[in-house]
């Protein structure tokens, strides 16, 4: 049976380095670790990378917020990960709660801002 993994969220307003500690994660992660983005956010030019308010930048892999479900096919397709990481939660669909869900049963750790 695979271990559950675990869920860390990262809440506050603008200017509370929420990307920051999910860029600080992804790098920690290596190629175990994936990050995401809806496609939505167009802040620092958009484009597929999270960029923080400092500078800081990772890339990240865009997805439609409306169809959250779409991360389970891409960690699908990328496989061997332990890490997801998801920027600007709040602007997903509500099923994002079973993407979430999912993701941990799998046994992946998932830390998501917002």
């Amino acid at each position: 049976m695979t271990e559950r993994g675990k869920l860390t969220v990262y809440t506050g307003p603008m200017y509370a380095d929420k990307t920051t500690h999910l860029i600080g994660h992804a790098k920690d992660a290596g190629e175990q670790g994936v990050v995401f983005k809806p496609s939505l956010d167009n802040r620092y030019g958009g484009g597929d990378f999270i960029r923080s308010h400092n500078g800081e930048a990772h890339p990240a892999i865009l997805f439609d917020a409306t169809k959250p479900a779409d991360i389970l096919k891409q960690i699908t397709e990328l496989g061997n990960l332990s890490q997801a990481i998801i920027d600007e939660i709040q602007f997903c669909a509500s099923d994002i709660l079973n993407v979430l869900e999912k993701l941990l049963a799998q046994g992946l750790n998932v830390i998501v801002a917002g």
